[in-house]
């Protein structure tokens, strides 16, 4: 048996009985020199529990982020992890671990969603300040004009409760101010917390679309995306490495700016295809009509893309 192996056993069974006679920071002191030196289960499990016990909820939430996985072995430790979350107010991101959950085990579900409903409504009994100041940030998310500055806005927004972050996305969507890349993000999030309502979004166009959440797939199965990701590698990734890179990471702003519309559309993926690449890369192309919806949208993206790479 590896030396190191046993050694850091030992340890792991001290630290379990320092936790059980609640001696949690020397459980820490214990913990903390073998997951600096190695982040390895039940270590992770252990060291967020015990900063969770002595209400160190931000030290706690970093450790669960880092090792998410570590906290899928038994309900004791997801039941940690999504308090963790929500102690920490993350209320959006419980929910979307938790549905990821569902199709594992409906009983892990219903106990992890009774926790955090339970912690969303002593917030809203017992905190309004909080929500307060959390809402009027959210909700007028579009008074930041830089991209940059209205992701860290998002954030914030993920930590109020469902009701409440429903309700401010659904007017950010058709805010025409809120960057196109920030509301394909807030579908996608609706999507991750498993929301099946038909929604309502402004578009880069301006035109307002409906979307049926319950038909909704992410970015990643989507048929066009796919096809053009795979050009992309054909045409550039062993050719020029460097000018694959900079292709692939107009594509990705292109991709997430379309969603959820592109299948939608992008009727013919190899027209599309040939005038990004002629737009993007050469400034021009011959062969199609500046009036038509290819032409004029993948020019209003590159025009955007411009402005933040």
């Amino acid at each position: 048996m590896n030396e190191n192996y046993s050694s850091n056993e030992e340890v792991i069974n001290e630290s379990k009985l320092d936790i059980k006679q609640n001696n949690i920071q020397q459980a820490i002191n214990k913990l903390l020199p073998i997951y600096n030196e190695e982040e390895v289960f039940p270590v992770t499990t252990l060291l967020t529990k015990c900063y969770f016990l002595s209400e160190k909820l931000i030290d706690a939430k970093k450790i669960a982020y880092d090792n998410l996985n570590d906290f899928l072995h038994s309900l004791s430790d997801f039941k940690l992890l999504i308090l963790v979350l929500v102690k920490n107010r993350e209320f959006i991101k419980a929910r979307e671990i938790t549905e990821q959950i569902r199709r594992i085990s409906k009983h892990w579900y219903k106990i992890s969603i009774d926790i955090i409903s339970k912690e969303e409504g002593f917030v809203l009994e017992n905190e309004p300040a909080y929500l307060q100041n959390i809402s009027n940030e959210f909700y007028h998310m579009s008074f930041n004009n830089n991209l940059y500055e209205q992701k860290e806005t998002l954030l914030k927004g993920e930590k109020l409760p469902f009701n409440k972050f429903i309700s401010y996305t659904k007017y950010l969507l058709l805010d025409p101010f809120v960057q196109e890349t920030i509301k394909s993000e807030l579908v996608d999030t609706l999507r991750k917390i498993g929301y099946q309502d038909i929604i309502k979004f402004r578009w880069i166009n301006d035109n307002v679309y409906s979307v049926n959440m319950k038909e909704l797939q992410p970015l990643s199965k989507l048929e066009s995306y796919n096809n053009i990701m795979s050009k992309v590698a054909a045409d550039y990734a062993n050719n020029d490495p460097i000018l694959y890179l900079r292709v692939k990471s107009y594509f990705e702003y292109q991709s997430i700016t379309l969603y959820p519309l592109n299948d939608q559309i992008i009727n013919n993926v190899n027209d599309w295809y040939k005038l990004s690449i002629d737009l993007y890369l050469y400034g021009q192309n011959n062969n199609f009509n500046k009036k038509s919806n290819y032409y004029k949208l993948i020019s209003l993206i590159i025009n955007k893309f411009s402005e933040i790479s």
